[in-house]
């Protein structure tokens, strides 16, 4: 993204909105709307955002793989960092107009992106979505997710399919409630799959033969904090998806340092079905 370094040790994304970085946490510390208003705001051009032959070269030399790319952050994260959070939940009900036009806005973007990134990237799919849930479901509510998300990344899966190219949407959090809307506007394949919140096994049921899913594999309690033998038990269990086709095993979240060895190592060897060694 093209940006700027400020003298204050802050970054000024293309957005307008101010960040630090803490790690691999990104901090938000000054939105770039204060009012609900669009007067004079652009955003980016999506030709200059990235560097696209880059990128291209990068992902020519992976020939070998399924090669799926996409844009960072959905219509609710970008919303967030563009207003704030707790502003924008409130505008959904105060400025709702406001919130649409935002939206729709960003829609134009990210289609100017994919449509650079198709013409200039080899890739077999599309990989979008948005952190729009918590462990209890969309953090908007589901009304309000289907009238603000939903019809966004629907022409999202729409551009892409007339590409000829499926869909890999990321979302964290509890997304039972988003199943059936997911199913209705043909979304390829849903990735993450934290079970923490979900029945995962419901969920095969309700998606059988309409939308695949990847992920599964929890980190906030199996792999942190299980023992090898249970990792192990619960990769098994978690293969048992498998039957009727759909499934990709994998973690549902990046896997991190907290993880100790020993488990990541019976996860992989369960999930491949030999030792490492």
């Amino acid at each position: 993204m093209i940006g700027e370094d400020m003298p204050d040790s802050r970054y000024r994304d293309g957005f307008g909105y101010y960040t630090e970085n803490n790690g691999h946490i990104m901090t938000v510390t000054e939105v770039a709307l204060k009012e609900p208003c669009l007067d004079g705001y652009t955003m980016p051009d999506p030709k200059t955002v990235s560097p696209w032959e880059t990128i291209a070269e990068h992902y020519e030399s992976m020939g070998d793989c399924f090669r799926i790319c996409g844009c960072c952050f959905g219509f609710f994260e970008r919303g967030q960092f563009i207003r704030g959070v707790e502003e924008l939940l409130m505008d959904m009900i105060e400025n709702p107009q406001f919130v649409h036009d935002l939206f729709d806005m960003y829609l134009e973007f990210r289609l100017g992106c994919l449509e650079k990134l198709i013409e200039t990237v080899p890739i077999e799919g599309i990989f979008d979505g948005g952190d729009d849930c918590d462990q209890r479901g969309p953090m908007m509510g589901l009304p309000r997710w289907q009238e603000f998300i939903k019809p966004r990344l629907k022409a999202v899966i729409d551009f892409a399919h007339a590409k000829g190219l499926p869909v890999v949407a990321h979302m964290c959090g509890n997304v039972e409630p988003l199943i059936e809307d997911m199913v209705e506007i043909k979304l390829d394949a849903l990735e993450s799959l934290q079970p923490e919140p979900m029945d995962l096994f419901d969920i095969k049921k309700r998606t059988q033969g309409k939308m695949a899913l990847i992920g599964g594999m929890g980190v906030q309690q199996m792999l942190p904090f299980g023992t090898p033998d249970e990792v192990r038990a619960g990769t098994r269990k978690l293969q048992e998806l498998y039957e009727g086709g759909g499934y990709i095993l994998g973690p549902a979240k990046p896997v991190m340092d907290e993880v100790p060895v020993e488990n990541a190592i019976a996860f992989l060897e369960e999930a491949i079905g030999e030792p490492l060694a």
